[in-house]
């Protein structure tokens, strides 16, 4: 009876240790395919900036946490994405309608229209905002990146007004 128990636990450790080698294999060809799309270093013209973070609520705008996803083929090209802005007030959410890189890579500027509202007179207008990149957050859980709402201001660049507020909590990413 023991040489069947242990059997059937090699047969399961083998079977173990086959899963977590066909997953190896599978990680790891995705990792080269993604390599060798782009063996420019990033310089393709595809870009993307995605977040989710708290903010202090103490701008003149309210915004509490933004989550949003932005990606363009051809940097300043069609852009596709989400944004969602907890307020004070209340949330809104839409698309993206233009996402812009800087050329350092580290900082955006997202464009995008309201269609789903709780706040009064906020449907249908374009909002945006800027984000800036400055690297993964800390073992603290604190972030170095940077936010800026630029409120209904549709112009897809970099402006120049207005103060950066540092991340409470959460990640930027700005990659090209």
């Amino acid at each position: 009876m023991k040489i069947s128990e242990n059997r059937s636990k090699l047969a399961a450790l083998a079977a173990a240790t086959l899963v977590a080698a066909a997953l190896a294999l599978v990680v790891a060809g995705f990792t080269q395919q993604a390599v060798a799309q782009n063996p420019s270093g990033g310089n393709s013209g595809n870009f993307f900036a995605v977040g989710g973070f708290t903010l202090t609520g103490m701008d003149t705008a309210g915004i509490t946490h933004v989550a949003f996803a932005a990606q363009t083929f051809n940097n300043g090209g069609s852009a596709h994405g989400y944004v969602v802005q907890e307020t004070t007030m209340g949330v809104r959410s839409g698309p993206v309608t233009c996402l812009k890189v800087e050329s350092n890579n580290t900082q955006a500027t997202v464009v995008w229209t309201v269609v789903q509202s709780n706040i009064a007179n906020d449907s249908k207008v374009p909002r945006s905002f800027e984000v800036i990149d400055n690297g993964d957050p800390s073992a603290l859980n604190t972030s170095m990146d940077m936010y800026k709402d630029r409120g209904t201001d549709n112009n897809c660049g970099t402006d120049g007004n207005g103060t950066f507020e540092p991340l409470v909590r959460g990640n930027i990413v700005v990659s090209p």
